[in-house]
């Protein structure tokens, strides 16, 4: 199946339903289901907005489930969860997203706004290398 690596925070975000758009500096013809993959790699940055994302109290109507509170304690290096792509938007498209979705992208001129929709979590969280762009990941059956 299509497989998109992320840098956590950001895949846990798509997990668990905060994140509906991944933003992109390219565009994709692909539609149809995706695995989202947590890459391995450690991002300061990830680190802050998690751990203060998950510190504050979320906009009203967002229920999150239990989450480690410790950016250290999120999976990485392994495949979280399954959508659909939907849609891919250029971001000039958008003017102002409800919520905290504005400050989970890069909505920045000439990017893409990837539509996720769909959301299924995957458990047990299936390890996987990863790789840059698309690139395709076989389920074991057990989890499909």
């Amino acid at each position: 199946m299509k497989t998109l690596s992320l840098i956590q925070p950001w895949a846990s975000l798509i997990m668990l339903g905060l994140k509906r758009y991944e933003t992109r500096s390219w565009s994709t013809a692909y539609r149809g289901p995706i695995l989202i993959h947590a890459s391995g790699t450690r991002d300061r940055d990830g680190r802050n907005l998690w751990e203060n994302l998950i510190a504050d109290p979320l906009p009203p109507g967002f229920k999150v489930p239990t989450v480690p509170k410790r950016y250290a304690d999120l999976p990485f290096g392994a495949v979280l969860c399954r959508a659909v792509l939907t849609e891919v938007i250029p971001t000039t498209h958008f003017s102002l997203l409800p919520g905290v979705e504005g400050f989970l992208g890069d909505f920045s001129p000439g990017r893409y706004a990837w539509r996720l929709t769909e959301v299924e979590r995957i458990w047990p969280h299936q390890t996987a290398k990863g790789s840059l762009g698309l690139w395709e990941f076989d389920l074991p059956e057990v989890v499909r």
